[in-house]
């Protein structure tokens, strides 16, 4: 690490309000790790499986430690517990009255007039599989579909993420990126892909929807009058379209205090590092009407053998820089530090903006840049909406991109009105080309994913490199 950056680093690591928790330690603990698991599995004692994890000595008050996770909404371990007893007693309640037809699930609905059975425990079970290093993704998604009941939620669901999932064919690495290899055990534990494991079976949540089942029977929704007009004229009609109810639950703050704002799964560390060490070397095919953008970014192969540094920028608590230095990454986390986390994972954190950490590495261009969940900004930031990812993607001279947040337009991460891949096709079309886009462990109620753009070589007349 360079000396001038020494001032700016973030030293301090751990978890408020636990004076014995190591970070590094806890992903190699299998033992402490299996306590918190079947706390969850067993007893759905979310706010015990805590605090064993993190060590969390349990307080006097009988609202766990009393500590204030503050995120989308303000909850402490103790009121989260009472929510999720709430939550066991209703689901049991939808699991009888869907044995008399009732309506059932929270988190999805039918068009009016149709039944909307609860995703079954199997369906939770097999959505989970996709995400798990024991299992190939792709072999994965196809049994989610191929084993699902016609017109059931599991169904709608496995439409949309194959839909969405994408490699470009003639980049030189998507045999590589599209098919990575199961594994018997990762490298370091994953704590937050099994408290969401544990999370999507105790709300009922096999994934999301697409919005275009929302959409599927209103005018296009750049033609604002038009939808208003059908919506007040027809709303029948209005509502024969299924739909995914995009809220949240009160676990969601615990969750990104401890583990960050995204799940990363083994695909998706995976992805992040064939990027950094170039691949093994196969390439697909392709098709024979490629676009130059595509002819371009397949010469945009990586230097085989020659790893590539990452910067986690807008690294939070640094549990995606933990996870991927454990998959033998070479990474810089980099964060303004205006976020309070309860879980730090890293000693390095890097602080100053993301746009100066690029100017202070004039000769940055061989680094990959990673945004994880970019922040929208406006109003509570004092920032202009969008301004976080759009200066980064301005300021980066490098040229490959990796994101992950939201591949639906609820205004999450990156953009209130756009979607990354959006985003990059409006104002940067000719010059990025999007290479990946794969489905990435969604909480109940949202819609994740991973992208992968690729910087396009200017290109001549004849379509050969300048």
């Amino acid at each position: 690490m360079s000396s001038k950056h020494s001032s700016n680093v973030r030293v301090s690591l751990g978890c408020v309000g636990s004076p014995s928790f190591d970070p590094a330690k806890s992903l190699h603990d299998q033992e402490t790790h299996a306590r918190a698991v079947c706390l969850l599995e067993d007893d759905n004692r979310f706010d015990e499986a805590i605090r064993t994890w993190f060590r969390i000595p349990e307080g006097k008050d009988g609202d766990g430690d009393g500590y204030v996770y503050r995120a989308v909404a303000e909850v402490t371990l103790g009121f989260v517990q009472k929510v999720i007893e709430n939550d066991m007693n209703t689901r049991r309640t939808e699991l009888l009255a869907e044995g008399e037809g009732g309506c059932t699930s929270r988190w999805y609905k039918a068009p009016e007039g149709e039944h909307t059975p609860s995703p079954t425990a199997p369906d939770v079970t097999s959505y989970i599989n996709i995400f798990l290093p024991t299992t190939n993704t792709s072999s994965a998604l196809k049994t989610f579909q191929a084993n699902a009941r016609k017109s059931s939620v599991r169904q709608h669901v496995a439409t949309h993420l194959v839909a969405k999932r994408f490699f470009l064919p003639s980049h030189p690495l998507t045999k590589d990126l599209s098919n990575i290899p199961r594994c018997k055990q990762s490298p370091v534990l994953n704590p937050a892909l099994d408290f969401w494991a544990w999370s999507c079976q105790l709300l009922g949540w096999c994934g999301p929807l697409g919005e275009e089942e929302d959409q599927s029977t209103l005018p296009g929704a750049d033609d604002r009058d038009k939808r208003d007009e059908a919506i007040d004229l027809s709303p029948g009609q209005a509502t024969r379209r299924w739909q995914m109810w995009k809220g949240s639950h009160p676990i969601l703050p615990v969750m990104m205090h401890h583990f960050g704002c995204a799940v990363p799964s083994h695909e998706g560390l995976m992805i992040v590092k064939i990027l950094a060490e170039g691949g093994s070397g196969g390439g697909a095919g392709g098709g024979k009407n490629k676009t130059k953008g595509e002819e371009a970014a397949k010469t945009q192969r990586p230097n085989k053998n020659k790893k590539r540094k990452v910067v986690d920028m807008g690294s939070g608590n640094g549990y995606w820089t933990m996870m991927l230095r454990g998959y033998g990454v070479e990474v810089d986390a980099v964060d303004n530090g205006m976020s309070k986390w309860r879980t730090t994972w890293i000693p390095d954190t890097l602080i100053q903006t993301g746009t100066g950490y690029l100017a202070s590495h004039p000769d940055h261009d061989s680094l990959i840049l990673l945004l994880v969940y970019p922040v929208v900004g406006g109003n509570l930031t004092g920032t202009a909406e969008g301004s976080f990812t759009r200066d980064l993607v301005a300021a980066y001279k490098g040229d490959t991109l990796v994101v992950v947040g939201t591949q639906n337009h609820n205004g999450y991460t990156g953009f209130p009105d756009m979607t990354m891949d959006e985003f990059m096709e409006r104002e940067h079309s000719g010059e990025w080309v999007r290479t990946v886009q794969v489905a990435m462990p969604s909480f109940a109620g949202k819609d994740e994913a991973l992208f992968v753009f690729q910087r396009v070589p200017a290109l001549g007349d004849d379509g050969s490199l300048r």
